[in-house]
């Protein structure tokens, strides 16, 4: 049995015993939370680093449902339900616990359906979207630090641009994000997904911040996960080089992002030929 009928087989368990056992709330709550978190784990291959140990649980489930593929008000539920896993009662009623555990049954059943039948069958891989923020999801020039150095997130310049994004990508629903931005440095990857937004479920990773360019840490990334779906959206100007010979790197102007026309159609068509 290969790594992902094993989380899937593992979580369709949890969810079979909400509906076999006589739960109390606070029980209820924990088992589909951590149905919710074994359908994330099995969504991410082992070729993509996850660093999620700052992630509160209510973000991990949300990651869990989202990926598992459950309709928003499902996802929203998971959410609520990791929140009130350690609560000494849950609000939720019972009923609606229940029938939401038979529609995560309902996809695990089917997921399990199309996995493959023995470990000798490679996994499906998702394609990477490495993601700059400055200069990509904003104008580059965008304050993000005051006058006494402290970040300040009221900018509402900041991240204008993640609808352009998340409605470019929403016929792919595989895509998933490494953040490539130094962002990184100043956040963990909990506020990191947070300042996603719609954006958030997506994320798996940052790429390591060593010496060298930005095109480098992503070919480092590259290499070590052994991928070979990718693309880079990026500004930086070792990425505006690259995109001139290799066309997995799409450059986008500094002063408009992923606003900017060419650098939007350019990332549709390219996302349109991994499909």
């Amino acid at each position: 049995m290969g790594r992902m009928e094993r989380l899937y087989a593992l979580a369709k368990q949890y969810a079979l015993d909400v509906r076999s056992r006589a739960l109390s709330d606070l029980s209820r709550a924990h088992v589909v939370f951590d149905a919710a978190y074994c359908c994330f784990l099995a969504a991410v291959p082992d070729c993509t680093a996850r660093r999620f140990e700052d992630m509160p649980d209510a973000a991990l489930a949300e990651l869990g449902a989202s990926n598992l593929g459950l309709s928003n008000e499902d996802v929203a539920l998971a959410r609520r339900l990791a929140e009130e896993r350690y609560c000494a009662t849950a609000s939720i009623p019972q009923a609606q616990v229940l029938a939401w555990s038979d529609r995560v049954l309902a996809r695990m059943q089917s997921h399990l359906a199309g996995a493959p039948q023995h470990s000798g069958v490679k996994e499906l891989e998702p394609t990477i979207l490495f993601l700059d923020f400055d200069g990509v999801l904003h104008d580059s020039c965008e304050a993000v630090f005051d006058e006494y150095g402290r970040v300040q997130l009221d900018n509402p310049g900041l991240f204008e641009h993640v609808p352009l994004l998340a409605d470019a990508l929403a016929p792919h629903p595989s895509i998933r994000i490494i953040v490539s931005s130094n962002w990184q440095r100043l956040f963990s990857d909990a506020t990191l997904v947070r300042l996603l937004g719609p954006l958030g479920s997506r994320f798996v990773d940052v790429t390591e911040m060593r010496a060298g360019t930005r095109s480098e840490a992503i070919l480092r990334s590259v290499q070590r996960r052994g991928l070979t779906a990718w693309l880079a959206l990026d500004d930086d100007e070792s990425v505006v080089e690259a995109s001139r010979t290799d066309v997995r790197f799409i450059a986008c102007p500094s002063d408009a992002g992923i606003s900017d026309i060419v650098a939007l159609n350019t990332l549709k068509a390219r996302l349109a030929m991994l499909r």
